[in-house]
């Protein structure tokens, strides 16, 4: 489950270095918190099954949601590579098994796998700040509206047909920047001028 991790290495380098950086496997129930505000972790997970939320708060303690984790993805990784309190909470969205990862003890393997995947974290890293990027061009858009059209452009995968998103409508909500009720009276709006249709976290983009 760590291949993109594990990338161009041969299947020995794969084996012992499964072994070498595995740090254990939790399981968690909704609402669960898996790293908590301010914390300091020694390891970085990816999701088995389930999802997890990451969110960091403002001032008064409203909740800001900043990204979705779902089944095969990893994350806490800059967290874990930076060594400092962590600026968010993440918590489970529903019954999700973490397994865990360090590199504590990579000096064990040859330095040019270690190289690997070192060169394989950077990457991963670089997919995160991506996803960041396209989160921050959502939020600078200037209405509910296009800022639903674009987070719902993220999950389509072809042109009028059915895709889900791993969000209910308070997340929708916090991620996009906007209060549910706000939320709601927009996409009932769009559905009623014919752009969208849905179903609970189930979409598809009509015009």
């Amino acid at each position: 489950m760590c291949e993109e991790l594990l990338n161009s290495l041969n299947d020995y380098e794969k084996s012992l270095a499964k072994r070498l950086i595995y740090a254990g496997k939790n399981e968690y129930n909704k609402g669960d918190v898996i790293i908590s505000l301010l914390s300091q972790i020694d390891a970085f997970g990816m999701v088995l099954s389930g999802s997890v939320q990451a969110y960091t708060f403002t001032k008064d303690g409203t909740p800001v949601l900043l990204s979705v984790v779902e089944e095969g993805r990893i994350f806490g990784m800059s967290l874990y590579i930076m060594q400092k309190p962590s600026p968010v909470e993440v918590i489970s969205t529903g019954k999700t098994i973490v397994q865990w990862y360090n590199t504590d003890k990579l000096s064990e393997l040859k330095s040019d796998a270690q190289n690997v995947i070192y060169k394989n974290m950077l990457s991963i890293l670089a997919d995160d700040v991506q996803n960041m990027n396209k989160r921050i061009r959502i939020l600078t858009k200037p209405d509910i509206r296009r800022k639903v059209l674009s987070l719902l452009n993220m999950y389509e995968v072809k042109p009028k047909e059915k895709f889900s998103i791993p969000m209910d409508r308070s997340a929708m909500a916090a991620y996009i920047g906007t209060d549910r009720s706000a939320l709601s009276r927009e996409l009932s709006n769009m559905r009623d001028e014919g752009i969208i249709d849905y179903y609970r976290n189930t979409f598809v983009i009509l015009r």
